[in-house]
Order: C-alpha cells, then sequence, then structure tokens
C-alpha cells in the first residue's frame, strides 16, 4: 500500500501544482499593470522623416505588463515549489536546505538561462530586462523544481538527464511498489521541465513572422510557450508515468 500511496501523492502533487500555476499567473495577470516597475518604452521611429516624434510601439504595454506580471509570478512559482517540495515523497532534504537550494538554484539558473538565450539570438543590449526576466521564470519553472529534489549532486543529474526509466528492466523497490524512484523523479520533474525549453523555443517562432499582432514580442510568446510547455509537460509525464506503473505492474507479476 505504501508504494500505491506514493505514486498517487506524486499523481495529486502533480495536478495541484497545475492549479495551483493557474490561479496564480491569472491572479499576477490581473493585479499586474503596464505602468508598474516596468513601463512601456519602445517606441516607433516617425513616418515623416521631418517629423521628431516618436510613437509607441503597439505592443510595448503588453509587454510591460507581461514583465510586471512576472515579478509577482515567479516568487510565486518559488513559494509554491518550495511548499510542494516539503510534502513530496521525493524530497527528504530540510526546510533550511530546500530553501537555500531554491534561493540558490534561482539565482544560477537565471544566469545560466539569461546566457543561453542570449547565445540562441536574444538582445544583449536591446531591452535586457525581458530577457533577464524569461531566464527567472525558466529557472523557476524548470532550475528550482529540479535542485529542491535532486540537490547539486552531478551523479544524481546526470543519471535523470541522460537515462531512460527502464520498464522491461524493471527493478522493483518496496518503499515505492510499482514505482521506482528514478521513474517518479524522470516524469514529474524532468520531462515538465523539458517541455518548458522546448516552449520556449518554439514561442521564438512567431517573431519574425509579419503578422502584426501586439502578442509578438519578446518576451511575451517565450513566457506564452514556457507556461503551456509546463502545462504539456506535466500532463504528458503524468500520463507516461501511469503507463509506466501499469507496465511495471505487469511485469513484476508472479505468473
Amino acid at each position: 500500500m505504501g508504494g500505491v500511496s506514493v505514486y498517487h501523492r506524486m499523481c495529486m502533487l502533480v495536478l495541484a501544482d497545475l492549479f495551483v500555476l493557474a490561479v496564480g499567473g491569472a491572479v499576477c495577470w490581473a493585479l499586474a499593470s503596464p505602468h508598474g516597475c516596468f513601463t512601456p518604452t519602445e517606441t516607433l521611429p516617425p513616418r515623416d522623416p521631418l517629423a521628431t516624434t516618436r510613437s509607441l510601439a503597439p505592443g510595448a504595454p503588453l509587454v510591460a505588463r507581461t514583465l510586471n506580471a512576472l515579478l509577482l509570478f515567479i516568487p510565486f512559482v518559488c513559494a509554491e515549489t518550495v511548499v510542494l517540495s516539503l510534502i513530496s515523497p521525493l524530497c527528504t532534504a530540510s526546510a533550511t536546505r530546500i530553501i537555500v537550494r531554491a534561493l540558490s538554484s534561482l539565482c544560477t539558473g537565471t544566469l545560466f538561462w539569461h546566457v543561453s538565450f542570449v547565445l540562441f539570438g536574444a538582445e544583449v543590449f536591446e531591452g535586457p530586462e525581458k530577457t533577464f526576466m524569461l531566464a527567472a521564470l525558466v529557472a523557476a519553472l524548470v532550475t528550482v523544481p529540479g535542485v529542491a529534489v535532486l540537490g547539486w549532486e552531478r551523479s544524481a543529474w546526470h543519471m535523470q538527464l541522460f537515462s531512460s526509466p527502464p520498464v522491461h528492466a524493471y527493478t522493483p523497490l518496496q518503499e515505492f511498489g510499482n514505482v521506482d524512484r528514478h521513474s517518479l523523479v524522470h516524469f514529474t520533474y524532468v520531462v515538465p521541465g523539458i517541455a518548458v525549453v522546448l516552449g520556449v523555443w518554439v514561442g521564438a517562432f512567431p517573431l519574425p513572422l509579419d503578422w502584426d499582432r501586439v502578442w509578438q514580442e519578446w518576451p511575451i510568446t517565450g513566457v506564452a510557450g514556457a507556461l503551456l510547455g509546463r502545462a504539456v509537460g506535466s500532463l504528458w509525464g503524468l500520463a507516461c508515468l501511469t503507463f509506466h506503473a501499469q507496465g511495471a505492474a505487469f511485469y513484476s507479476k508472479e505468473w
């Protein structure tokens, strides 16, 4: 029963995580304003060569509101991750250690993703706050949950990133019943994290297109891709985890 309870607890935590993030994101968006810490600053050059005034870009207010919403949403995500890590059966660290891991991984993860986005084509000197806030969001959605559970051990990260959870070669563990710890971490943390990164990458596709939409601005599409990737990745990981548990139960039967 203990193994079954662990599996079901992780399923409930994944669903609770999606629900809390959706509600928190909606509240942060409702509270955000285009005239908060970030204000619309992007302007378009005048169409008349003799004119000296510049008009505000159509997407500038939406960009400013998105950045201001992220100022509220990113701390919320980190706090929610700490709370879920405290009640997760996969995390055995103390509350103090989890908080330290969350803060350190948010800082290092933001730096890592910011440099990665710049290397992939993001502007360095024009609007660096946009790339920075997107990097912080990705760090909160990907790096913080992973480090909270796995810590900074290189061997644990290497095992999760470069090895797949076995089904046919399944080794049952008494404390997890039909699902081993590697699979639980892989499907509930690694798969959603990969989906977030892929979502940001796919979100960059509409930027060069000539659709002339107000949301077609950096980092709006990247933020939308990251959040959508987190939702799809969590549901996909949950489905894979269920399939894996059923397969493991099948292969562990004594016929």
